[in-house]
């Protein structure tokens, strides 16, 4: 269990980190290994972009990231067991595909 924890939180802080000034991040929260990141059309209404959430799923996915279905936010949630070098290459997609949306 301890290793899981360790992992979210290196996991969250990452993320949280490259994807705080972005404009279309709301929140990013989590517990464990499991993120979950509101994409929305303007920060200060929070409305969340339901059109962009399947999109950035589908985009991640072709990149080898399956990303759990929602349509209120992006969820990524792991397997306990991943390997840490492998939970960075997914943040890195999950990152990169937000970044380049739009």
């Amino acid at each position: 269990m301890g290793s899981c924890l360790s992992k979210g939180c290196v996991a969250f802080e990452y993320t949280k980190k490259k994807l705080a000034d972005h404009p279309n991040v709301a929140y990013i929260r989590g517990l464990g290994l499991e993120l979950g990141i509101d994409i929305v059309k303007n920060k200060q209404t929070k409305e969340i972009d339901q059109d962009a959430i399947p999109k950035i799923q589908a985009h991640a996915f072709k990149q080898g990231l399956h990303l759990a279905p929602s349509r209120s936010c992006i969820q990524i949630m792991p397997p306990l067991t991943i390997p840490n070098d492998i939970l960075q290459q997914g943040a890195n997609i999950l990152i990169n595909t937000i970044k380049n949306f739009r």
